[in-house]
Protein backbone atom coordinates (compact mmCIF):
# COMPACT_ATOMS: atom_id res chain seq x y z
CA UNK A 1 0.00 0.00 0.00
CA UNK A 2 1.82 2.96 -1.35
CA UNK A 3 1.65 5.63 2.15
CA UNK A 4 0.06 9.33 1.47
CA UNK A 5 2.90 12.20 1.96
CA UNK A 6 1.73 15.59 3.60
CA UNK A 7 3.42 18.84 2.17
CA UNK A 8 2.63 22.66 3.45
CA UNK A 9 3.03 25.55 1.90
CA UNK A 10 3.14 29.13 3.01
CA UNK A 11 4.20 32.43 1.57
CA UNK A 12 5.65 30.88 -1.85
CA UNK A 13 7.92 28.58 0.59
CA UNK A 14 7.57 25.23 1.48
CA UNK A 15 7.25 24.10 5.11
CA UNK A 16 7.32 20.58 5.71
CA UNK A 17 8.54 17.21 4.48
CA UNK A 18 10.35 17.81 0.84
CA UNK A 19 8.22 16.16 -1.67
CA UNK A 20 9.18 13.07 -3.46
CA UNK A 21 10.41 13.08 -7.01
CA UNK A 22 7.78 11.72 -9.11
CA UNK A 23 9.77 9.14 -10.35
CA UNK A 24 10.66 7.80 -6.97
CA UNK A 25 6.98 7.42 -5.95
CA UNK A 26 5.80 5.73 -9.50
CA UNK A 27 8.58 2.81 -8.81
CA UNK A 28 7.65 2.45 -4.80
CA UNK A 29 3.86 1.90 -7.05
CA UNK A 30 5.06 -0.45 -8.63
CA UNK A 31 7.25 -2.71 -6.64
CA UNK A 32 4.23 -2.95 -3.94
CA UNK A 33 1.35 -3.72 -6.51
CA UNK A 34 3.64 -6.45 -8.11
CA UNK A 35 4.38 -8.02 -4.84
CA UNK A 36 0.39 -7.80 -4.13
CA UNK A 37 -0.26 -8.90 -7.87
CA UNK A 38 2.15 -12.17 -6.95
CA UNK A 39 1.33 -12.61 -3.70
CA UNK A 40 -1.92 -13.52 -5.09
CA UNK A 41 -1.06 -15.47 -7.92
CA UNK A 42 1.52 -18.17 -5.88
CA UNK A 43 -1.34 -18.66 -3.27
CA UNK A 44 -3.84 -19.83 -5.96
CA UNK A 45 -1.30 -22.35 -7.49
CA UNK A 46 -2.53 -26.17 -7.14
CA UNK A 47 -0.68 -29.56 -6.33
CA UNK A 48 -1.80 -32.18 -9.20
CA UNK A 49 0.50 -35.53 -7.90
CA UNK A 50 -0.68 -39.50 -7.56
CA UNK A 51 0.63 -42.82 -8.74
CA UNK A 52 0.67 -44.71 -12.62
CA UNK A 53 -0.07 -48.25 -12.35
CA UNK A 54 -0.98 -51.15 -14.69
CA UNK A 55 -4.63 -51.84 -14.75
CA UNK A 56 -5.81 -54.72 -12.86
CA UNK A 57 -3.04 -55.62 -10.93
CA UNK A 58 -2.06 -52.41 -9.66
CA UNK A 59 1.60 -52.57 -9.95
CA UNK A 60 3.64 -49.55 -9.69
CA UNK A 61 4.61 -48.18 -13.29
CA UNK A 62 7.50 -46.43 -13.38
CA UNK A 63 9.43 -44.13 -16.49
CA UNK A 64 6.00 -43.77 -17.23
CA UNK A 65 5.94 -39.70 -18.92
CA UNK A 66 2.87 -38.26 -17.29
CA UNK A 67 1.74 -34.16 -18.62
CA UNK A 68 -0.68 -31.31 -18.48
CA UNK A 69 -1.02 -29.46 -20.74
CA UNK A 70 -3.68 -26.32 -20.13
CA UNK A 71 -6.52 -26.04 -22.66
CA UNK A 72 -7.26 -22.18 -22.26
CA UNK A 73 -6.97 -20.56 -25.71
CA UNK A 74 -3.63 -18.91 -26.92
CA UNK A 75 -1.57 -20.71 -24.20
CA UNK A 76 1.43 -23.23 -24.01
CA UNK A 77 1.89 -24.15 -20.76
CA UNK A 78 3.08 -27.57 -20.34
CA UNK A 79 3.63 -29.74 -17.46
CA UNK A 80 5.58 -32.79 -17.79
CA UNK A 81 7.56 -35.68 -15.94
CA UNK A 82 8.47 -39.29 -15.58
CA UNK A 83 6.85 -41.68 -13.08
CA UNK A 84 9.29 -42.48 -10.31
CA UNK A 85 10.29 -46.07 -9.12
CA UNK A 86 6.36 -46.63 -7.01
CA UNK A 87 4.83 -44.96 -9.83
CA UNK A 88 4.62 -41.39 -8.29
CA UNK A 89 4.48 -38.07 -9.69
CA UNK A 90 3.61 -35.00 -8.77
CA UNK A 91 3.19 -31.13 -9.90
CA UNK A 92 3.56 -28.77 -7.26
CA UNK A 93 2.85 -25.22 -8.70
CA UNK A 94 -0.42 -25.95 -11.36
CA UNK A 95 -2.35 -22.67 -12.10
CA UNK A 96 -6.16 -23.14 -11.98
CA UNK A 97 -7.53 -24.11 -15.26
CA UNK A 98 -8.51 -26.77 -17.62
CA UNK A 99 -5.96 -29.49 -18.82
CA UNK A 100 -5.32 -32.29 -20.90
CA UNK A 101 -4.24 -35.11 -19.13
CA UNK A 102 -2.23 -37.67 -20.80
CA UNK A 103 0.45 -40.87 -19.40
CA UNK A 104 2.00 -43.64 -21.66
CA UNK A 105 4.44 -45.88 -21.30
CA UNK A 106 6.14 -48.47 -24.10
CA UNK A 107 3.97 -51.44 -23.66
CA UNK A 108 0.67 -50.04 -22.45
CA UNK A 109 -2.54 -48.38 -24.23
CA UNK A 110 -1.85 -44.35 -23.84
CA UNK A 111 -4.31 -42.59 -20.85
CA UNK A 112 -5.62 -39.10 -22.29
CA UNK A 113 -8.43 -37.23 -19.93
CA UNK A 114 -9.45 -33.43 -18.78
CA UNK A 115 -8.82 -32.46 -15.90
CA UNK A 116 -10.38 -29.18 -14.10
CA UNK A 117 -7.83 -27.86 -11.51
CA UNK A 118 -9.37 -24.84 -9.13
CA UNK A 119 -7.75 -22.59 -7.10
CA UNK A 120 -5.42 -23.79 -4.01
CA UNK A 121 -6.04 -26.91 -4.51
CA UNK A 122 -4.68 -30.54 -3.83
CA UNK A 123 -5.31 -33.07 -6.60
CA UNK A 124 -4.80 -36.95 -6.15
CA UNK A 125 -4.64 -38.99 -9.11
CA UNK A 126 -4.75 -42.58 -9.78
CA UNK A 127 -3.47 -43.11 -13.61
CA UNK A 128 -4.46 -46.86 -14.36
CA UNK A 129 -2.79 -48.21 -17.78
CA UNK A 130 -3.68 -51.07 -19.57
CA UNK A 131 -1.35 -53.84 -21.28
CA UNK A 132 -1.65 -53.34 -24.81
CA UNK A 133 1.10 -55.75 -27.11
CA UNK A 134 2.93 -53.38 -28.92
CA UNK A 135 3.38 -54.43 -33.05
CA UNK A 136 6.82 -55.26 -34.29
CA UNK A 137 8.55 -55.70 -37.44
CA UNK A 138 8.56 -59.51 -37.98
CA UNK A 139 12.26 -61.06 -36.78
CA UNK A 140 13.97 -63.05 -39.68
CA UNK A 141 15.94 -65.59 -39.11
CA UNK A 142 18.56 -67.14 -41.32
CA UNK A 143 19.91 -70.39 -40.41
CA UNK A 144 23.07 -71.86 -41.82
CA UNK A 145 22.98 -75.29 -41.68
CA UNK A 146 26.52 -76.05 -40.17
CA UNK A 147 28.07 -79.71 -41.90
CA UNK A 148 28.63 -83.21 -40.36
CA UNK A 149 31.43 -85.40 -40.23
CA UNK A 150 34.11 -84.10 -42.70
CA UNK A 151 32.50 -81.78 -44.21
CA UNK A 152 32.39 -79.54 -41.06
CA UNK A 153 36.36 -78.71 -41.60
CA UNK A 154 34.89 -77.06 -45.29
CA UNK A 155 34.66 -73.96 -43.83
CA UNK A 156 38.13 -74.56 -41.99
CA UNK A 157 40.14 -75.48 -45.12
CA UNK A 158 38.63 -72.73 -47.11
CA UNK A 159 40.28 -69.92 -44.69
CA UNK A 160 43.81 -71.82 -43.82
CA UNK A 161 44.53 -74.20 -47.37
CA UNK A 162 45.38 -73.58 -50.54
CA UNK A 163 43.21 -74.34 -53.30
CA UNK A 164 39.98 -73.94 -55.10
CA UNK A 165 37.03 -73.47 -52.67
CA UNK A 166 33.21 -73.36 -53.63
CA UNK A 167 30.07 -73.52 -51.61
CA UNK A 168 26.44 -74.02 -53.47
CA UNK A 169 25.75 -70.84 -53.86
CA UNK A 170 29.25 -70.15 -55.81
CA UNK A 171 28.00 -73.80 -57.67
CA UNK A 172 24.19 -72.11 -58.34
CA UNK A 173 25.76 -68.60 -59.65
CA UNK A 174 27.80 -70.74 -62.03
CA UNK A 175 24.59 -72.56 -63.28
CA UNK A 176 26.34 -75.60 -65.11
CA UNK A 177 25.30 -78.41 -67.50
CA UNK A 178 26.81 -81.00 -66.17
CA UNK A 179 29.88 -81.37 -62.92
CA UNK A 180 32.86 -80.23 -65.51
CA UNK A 181 31.17 -77.08 -66.36
CA UNK A 182 32.44 -76.07 -62.57
CA UNK A 183 35.59 -76.46 -63.42
CA UNK A 184 36.77 -75.36 -67.08
CA UNK A 185 37.93 -71.88 -66.39
CA UNK A 186 40.26 -72.91 -63.26
CA UNK A 187 43.92 -73.06 -64.48
CA UNK A 188 45.99 -76.31 -64.80
CA UNK A 189 42.38 -78.22 -65.77
CA UNK A 190 42.18 -80.23 -68.59
CA UNK A 191 39.56 -81.63 -69.78
CA UNK A 192 39.74 -84.34 -73.04
CA UNK A 193 36.23 -85.56 -74.16
CA UNK A 194 35.52 -89.03 -74.07
CA UNK A 195 33.88 -92.24 -76.34
CA UNK A 196 31.25 -91.96 -73.92
CA UNK A 197 29.00 -89.35 -72.23
CA UNK A 198 31.59 -86.75 -71.08
CA UNK A 199 35.04 -86.30 -70.50
CA UNK A 200 38.25 -87.38 -68.66
CA UNK A 201 39.89 -84.99 -66.78
CA UNK A 202 42.93 -84.26 -66.13
CA UNK A 203 45.65 -81.72 -64.36
CA UNK A 204 48.87 -79.81 -65.36
CA UNK A 205 50.84 -82.26 -66.94
CA UNK A 206 48.55 -85.14 -67.78
CA UNK A 207 48.17 -86.40 -64.28
CA UNK A 208 44.81 -87.72 -63.32
CA UNK A 209 43.64 -86.45 -59.39
CA UNK A 210 41.76 -88.68 -56.95
CA UNK A 211 38.04 -88.36 -56.05
CA UNK A 212 36.69 -88.17 -52.78
CA UNK A 213 33.10 -88.07 -52.54
CA UNK A 214 31.54 -87.52 -49.04
CA UNK A 215 35.02 -88.33 -47.45
CA UNK A 216 35.41 -91.64 -49.27
CA UNK A 217 37.97 -91.86 -51.60
CA UNK A 218 36.35 -93.36 -54.77
CA UNK A 219 39.00 -93.20 -57.35
CA UNK A 220 39.64 -91.55 -60.67
CA UNK A 221 37.98 -89.16 -61.84
CA UNK A 222 37.45 -90.30 -65.63
CA UNK A 223 33.89 -89.93 -67.08
CA UNK A 224 32.93 -87.95 -63.87
CA UNK A 225 30.02 -86.71 -65.75
CA UNK A 226 28.20 -89.62 -65.65
CA UNK A 227 27.87 -90.46 -61.76
CA UNK A 228 28.18 -86.93 -60.25
CA UNK A 229 25.92 -84.52 -61.27
CA UNK A 230 26.21 -80.70 -59.74
CA UNK A 231 22.38 -81.01 -58.61
CA UNK A 232 23.81 -83.49 -56.42
CA UNK A 233 26.44 -80.77 -55.02
CA UNK A 234 26.77 -79.10 -51.56
CA UNK A 235 30.37 -78.12 -51.98
CA UNK A 236 33.64 -78.92 -53.65
CA UNK A 237 37.37 -78.59 -53.22
CA UNK A 238 39.98 -78.58 -56.06
CA UNK A 239 43.35 -78.92 -55.01
CA UNK A 240 46.49 -79.01 -57.43
CA UNK A 241 49.73 -80.79 -56.85
CA UNK A 242 51.42 -79.71 -53.63
CA UNK A 243 48.32 -77.86 -52.51
CA UNK A 244 46.80 -81.29 -51.28
CA UNK A 245 45.88 -81.62 -47.25
CA UNK A 246 47.31 -84.93 -46.09
CA UNK A 247 43.74 -85.83 -44.99
CA UNK A 248 43.16 -86.56 -48.60
CA UNK A 249 45.74 -88.73 -49.82
CA UNK A 250 49.15 -88.39 -51.31
CA UNK A 251 48.40 -88.31 -55.19
CA UNK A 252 50.85 -86.07 -56.54
CA UNK A 253 48.65 -84.35 -59.18
CA UNK A 254 46.21 -83.23 -56.46
CA UNK A 255 42.36 -84.15 -56.01
CA UNK A 256 38.67 -83.40 -56.34
CA UNK A 257 36.88 -83.28 -53.32
CA UNK A 258 33.28 -83.17 -53.43
CA UNK A 259 29.82 -82.97 -51.22
CA UNK A 260 26.86 -84.22 -51.97
CA UNK A 261 23.66 -82.46 -50.21
CA UNK A 262 23.40 -85.92 -48.47
CA UNK A 263 25.34 -84.75 -46.04
CA UNK A 264 27.89 -87.12 -44.16
CA UNK A 265 26.95 -90.72 -44.88
CA UNK A 266 26.94 -93.67 -42.20
CA UNK A 267 29.47 -96.25 -43.12
CA UNK A 268 26.74 -98.18 -44.39
CA UNK A 269 25.97 -95.94 -46.34
CA UNK A 270 29.26 -95.23 -47.70
CA UNK A 271 29.27 -98.80 -48.57
CA UNK A 272 26.59 -98.10 -51.03
CA UNK A 273 28.10 -95.37 -52.27
CA UNK A 274 30.98 -96.74 -53.04
CA UNK A 275 29.05 -99.91 -54.45
CA UNK A 276 27.37 -97.76 -56.89
CA UNK A 277 30.27 -96.18 -58.41
CA UNK A 278 32.45 -98.89 -58.62
CA UNK A 279 29.39 -100.24 -60.81
CA UNK A 280 29.29 -97.29 -62.49
CA UNK A 281 32.46 -97.63 -62.93
CA UNK A 282 32.41 -101.25 -64.23
CA UNK A 283 29.73 -100.28 -66.90
CA UNK A 284 31.82 -97.47 -67.99
CA UNK A 285 35.29 -100.10 -68.46
CA UNK A 286 32.29 -102.51 -70.48
CA UNK A 287 31.28 -99.73 -72.62
CA UNK A 288 34.93 -98.54 -73.08
CA UNK A 289 36.09 -102.48 -74.39
CA UNK A 290 32.78 -102.87 -76.63
CA UNK A 291 34.06 -99.43 -78.31
CA UNK A 292 37.57 -100.91 -79.42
Amino acid sequence: MVKAVGIMWKGGRRVGARPPALGGLLLLLAVTLTGEVLGQATSDLARVGGRVLEHGSSRPLADAAVSLSMLAPDTSITWAQLSGSSGEFLFPSVRPGRYRLAAELLGYTELVDTLEVGPASETELILPLSVDPVPLDPVVVMVRQIPSGPLRGFDRRSRTMRGTFMTRADIEEANPHVFTDLLRTLPGVRLVPTRTYGYALYFRGGCVPDLWMDGVRIGSTVDIDSFLRPVDLEALEIYRGPELPGEFGNNLCGAIVAWTRRGDPSPERRSIVRQLILAAGFVVVIVLFRSF
